[in-house]
């Protein structure tokens, strides 16, 4: 059944765990997001569905799976709101002691909910525990990779990257959460998650990490991650919040300062080549890369730093394969980067930034083909391994 929001006051149960689930336009996988929920061998848990102004069948799997698990399941319906906003309006239906967020295109294990409870509550100073995830396909099964969220972060190491990019392996203490100002913050979607560890790393609260996978994370061609722009967008907003005192910290005594300018700057352009990155992996047109590029500020780029995090945006849309140096699109985006820095007077020497890039992008393939060779040497060890084994069977079996 739908149920409306509580009174402000949040009456926390203990030990209860509230999943919370925003869907917008994602039903054909809510299922499967739910159903994961469900099989959970943890028994105390809730679900809380968010559907952010859907117009596909979101709302009635929705309403069916709250009328069939009135006690167990919640369903709100908003206007399109965004996914952070979905995601804080089902904190607020929360009753429990630790949140999990699961977006409705992901899934988790079964055993997931117990091992993060029983981790929380063995580190009680701990706002959140970690695991790391699957990236899989579309249909949610084949694994491309694993997403390693073993680097805990810390302060001002945080602000560089987002070491924490798989949400649904993690859970978190409410109560911490609560104290840093909640889950997400208004405005541009694409950095919420970036922007809740920053604070919780700046006002000095502890993370702890589980060495398994307990989480499946979609990789999808219209997935958030690949949007060049909305990426860059919502990444400067964050970046915007560390030049002060954040507000939403007040109730935080001890918590690290605000940044001076020279790392803002330093920051800021650094989020622009990883959005140029992702917009050359994307093949966009002329217009969004140049648009990308009006976004640097005037100061000085470490060439090292610039080269990777342009390729680091790359790598992040094509995963494990490098794009070919020869690509006319990646060709075209280097000259359009190379003209822009000698028409803007940038306080860098272009030839040697391009110079930078090229370097890096050697580097990768040389990392990328060292592994394939290791991975193919595991894979023969293995079948051997089982060819071995099988032929022992069968004399055993003959004997």
């Amino acid at each position: 059944m739908e149920r409306k929001k509580p009174p402000s006051a949040r009456i926390v149960e203990p030990n209860l765990v509230s999943v919370l689930i925003p869907c917008h336009q994602h039903g054909h996988f809510l299922p499967q997001a739910v159903e994961s929920v469900l099989r959970q061998t943890y028994p105390s848990i809730e679900i809380i569905i968010v559907n952010d102004g859907s117009t596909d069948n979101t709302h009635q799997i929705g309403i069916d799976y709250a009328n069939c698990y009135p006690d167990r399941i919640i369903y709100l319906k908003q206007q399109c709101q965004g996914q952070a906003i979905a995601r804080r309006n089902a904190a607020a239906l929360a009753r429990g002691e630790f949140w999990v967020t699961l977006d409705a295109d992901d899934i988790i294990e079964a055993d997931m909910v117990a091992k993060c409870v029983k981790s929380l509550q063995s580190s009680p100073q701990a706002a959140a525990a970690v695991s790391d995830v699957w990236i899989v396909d579309a249909n949610g099964t084949t694994i491309l990779d694993r997403l390693k969220q073993n680097k805990i972060p810390a302060w001002p190491d945080i602000l560089n990257h987002n070491p924490l990019g798989g949400i649904a392996g993690i859970m978190l203490r409410a109560e911490a959460i609560e104290k840093v100002g909640g889950l997400a913050h208004e405005g541009l979607p694409g950095a919420e998650d970036w922007d809740l560890w920053i604070r919780l790393v700046r006002s000095r609260l502890s993370f702890m990490y589980l060495p398994d996978c307990l989480a499946r994370y979609r990789q999808t061609p219209n997935s958030h991650s690949r949007k060049s722009l909305d990426v860059l967008l919502g990444t400067l907003q964050v970046i915007e919040k560390l030049k002060q005192d954040d507000p939403r910290l007040d109730q935080i005594q001890e918590r690290y300062p605000p940044i001076d300018p020279q790392l803002y700057q330093s920051l800021h352009n650094q989020a622009v080549f990883f959005a140029y990155g992702i917009a050359i992996a994307t093949q966009s047109d002329e217009t969004l890369l140049r648009q990308i590029l009006g976004y640097l500020i005037p100061g000085q780029l470490d060439t090292k730093v610039c080269a990777q995090k342009l390729m680091g945006g790359i790598n992040k849309v094509l995963e494990q394969t490098a794009l070919d140096p020869q690509h006319e699109i990646y060709q075209k985006a280097l000259s359009y980067l190379d003209n822009y820095l000698i028409s803007q007077n940038m306080d860098v020497i272009s030839s040697d930034l391009i110079s930078a890039i090229e370097a890096e992008q050697i580097r990768r393939r040389q990392v990328y083909q060292r592994w394939d060779r290791v991975l193919r040497k595991r894979l023969y060890n293995t079948l051997m391994t089982l060819r071995l084994n099988s032929t022992k069977w069968q004399v055993n079996r003959q004997a």
